[in-house]
């Protein structure tokens, strides 16, 4: 109980961190949805997600994530999962390359691919890898994101075909909803709804979601998370540097 209670402590404070910071319009998915968008990271930036969900019989799950842009149309990032579930604890780390394959625009479309590769640090099966790829599609003058996810996932001696869409329609410039679909095996499908609002422009949005199963009520969950722009640039270019194409 003490354990539980410390667990619970230590991933509300450190996502109560990141709830101060915020979410750019311009990422397409929410930091709480499954859902990858097609986005990569600007060049040699980097920004910081992270999320916490609570379950019911007082289990808990969070992550942190940073994500750069180390080369063009290529993003690296690190992920570590802290899940907190019958006095036990577990904690996964991962780490995800993520290549633009056709850059979103205005009004149209972008496709991207991903290969994630995961340890897990307690238990029997300890590494899985997933190939996804997502497409993003931007309408009604950028104000409906749609977003698709297939992949891939090999964890031990289990292979799973993965699927997901989501949309996030901004009501305003500062109030957003969102929902999706998704799978996490061959037998459960969930949804979740999320809501976001910008308390500080460009700076400061706060979301909370709300998930659960389709066929039944014994899964669900409730969720917060915000992403951190830091605009922090990973190689300062000289005044005379040839400008990136």
């Amino acid at each position: 109980m003490v354990i539980n209670q410390l667990c619970m402590i230590e991933t509300a404070l450190i996502t109560g961190c990141f709830l101060l910071l915020i979410i750019h319009k311009s990422a397409y998915a929410d930091p709480v949805l499954i859902t990858d968008d097609a986005t990569v990271a600007d060049l040699y930036t980097c920004h910081f997600e992270s999320n916490i969900n609570f379950y019911k019989h007082q289990e808990v799950n969070s992550s942190f994530s940073p994500v750069c842009g180390i080369a063009k149309n290529l993003e690296l990032s690190f992920q570590l999962d802290d899940h907190v579930q019958n006095k036990n604890r577990h904690d996964v780390i991962s780490g995800q390359f993520k290549r633009n394959l056709k850059a979103v625009e205005s009004n149209s479309w972008g496709a991207a691919a991903s290969l994630t590769i995961s340890r897990n640090m307690y238990g029997d099966d300890h590494s899985s890898w997933k190939v996804n790829l997502p497409v993003t599609y931007l309408l009604l003058d950028d104000r409906l994101f749609l977003n698709g996810n297939i992949s891939y996932e090999h964890q031990g001696n289990t292979q799973y075909v993965l699927a997901a869409i989501s949309s996030n329609y901004w009501i305003n410039a500062k109030t957003s909803l969102s929902a999706e679909i998704f799978n996490q095996d061959h037998q459960s499908v969930f949804f979740q709804t999320a809501f976001g609002y910008e308390l500080i422009q460009d700076f400061v949005r706060v979301q909370v979601a709300y998930a659960d199963r389709f066929d039944h009520h014994h899964d669900r969950w409730f969720g917060l998370g915000a992403e951190f722009l830091t605009n922090f640039k990973l190689i300062k270019k000289s005044s005379n540097s040839i400008p990136v194409q």
